[in-house]
C-alpha cells in the first residue's frame, strides 16, 4: 500500500498491479481545489511555482485540473527562497502576486515561501495551494460522519493530531483487514481481487462509501478543503457530477488514464 506518496505517475505510466493507493494523488488535490474555485466563480489564477522537482509536478496538476473545471491561469510566476535584494522580482510577494487575478495558487512543496504568501499580496486574493486553502486528504477540524471519535482515539494514543499520512497508513490495514475477514484467505490473488471489486465499500469517516478504483488502484475518497484550523468544505463539490461514481470527478477518470497492468 501507498500511505505516503503523493505523485500522480504512480497511478498512471508507472503504475503496478500490486500497488493500491489509499493516499490521494497531487491530481485528486488539484481538481478539488479546481472544483472550488470554479464553484465561488473565482475563475482567473496565478500561479506562483517554487524551483523544485515537485513544485513542477504540483504546478501540472493544478494546471490539468484548471482545464478540467475551465479556469484560466493568467501566468505562471517563479519564485526563489531568498533575501537577496537583487532578486525582488522572485522572492517579493507583493511584487509577484501583481496583477488581475481572483486567486494565487502556490506550489511549493516545502512549504517554506507558500507560509509567508498570507496577507503579503499587493491585493486582497485569496491563497490556494500550499498554504491558505489547502486540499487534504484529513484534517483534525472535521467533525462529521464519525471524525472526531476517530481523531480523538489517534490523539489518545499518540499525542497528537492524525496526520494526511497517518490516515493513510489507517486506511490500508483497515482495508487489508476487512478483505481478510470477508474472503477468510491471506492468498495474494484472491485479497487483491476483493479490493477493487464492487461489493468492498470502505467507510473512509469522510462520508461517501469509498473503493478502490479498478483500473489503477487508487481508493475513491472526498477530499477536505482545509485552513490551518478549520475544514472550509469538502469535494466533490455539489454540482460536479460523474455517470459512474462522484468521487470519480476527483483524480483521473478511467477513459483517460494511462495505467496498463
Amino acid at each position: 500500500f501507498n500511505t505516503s506518496a503523493y505523485e500522480t505517475a504512480l497511478r498512471e505510466t508507472q503504475c503496478q498491479p500490486n500497488l493500491f493507493h489509499t493516499l490521494p494523488s497531487h491530481a485528486m488535490l488539484a481538481d478539488a481545489l479546481g472544483q472550488y474555485l470554479i464553484s465561488k466563480k473565482w475563475h482567473n489564477v496565478l500561479i506562483l511555482e517554487g524551483p523544485l522537482a515537485e513544485d513542477k509536478l504540483l504546478t501540472a496538476a493544478f494546471s490539468v485540473a484548471a482545464k478540467r473545471y475551465g479556469l484560466k491561469i493568467s501566468e505562471k510566476r517563479p519564485f526563489v527562497l531568498s533575501n537577496d535584494p537583487r532578486e525582488r522580482d522572485k522572492n517579493n510577494v507583493a511584487l509577484l502576486s501583481n496583477g488581475d487575478h481572483d486567486a494565487i495558487y502556490i506550489a511549493d512543496s516545502q512549504g517554506e515561501f507558500a507560509r509567508s504568501t498570507p496577507y503579503q499580496t499587493l491585493k486582497p486574493n485569496l491563497i490556494v495551494g500550499s498554504e491558505g486553502l489547502v486540499a487534504s486528504a484529513w484534517h483534525w477540524a472535521w467533525d462529521r460522519h464519525g471524525a472526531p471519535q476517530l481523531e480523538k482515539r489517534f490523539e489518545k494514543k499518540h499525542k497528537r493530531p492524525m496526520t494526511n499520512t497517518d490516515w493513510a497508513a489507517w486506511m490500508a490495514v483497515k482495508a487489508i483487514a476487512g478483505a481478510i475477514q470477508s474472503t477468510k484467505s491471506t492468498d495474494v490473488k484472491t485479497l487483491s481481487s476483493y479490493l477493487t471489486s464492487e461489493e468492498n465499500l470502505l467507510d473512509t469517516f469522510k462520508g461517501n462509501a469509498s473503493s478502490f478504483r479498478p483500473w489503477n488502484k487508487q481508493l475513491r475518497q472526498p477530499i477536505l478543503l482545509t485552513t490551518h484550523n478549520w475544514v472550509v468544505e469538502r469535494a466533490p463539490i455539489k454540482g460536479f457530477l460523474h455517470q459512474t461514481n462522484n468521487l470519480d470527478t476527483l483524480g483521473i477518470d478511467q477513459r483517460n488514464s494511462k495505467c496498463k497492468f
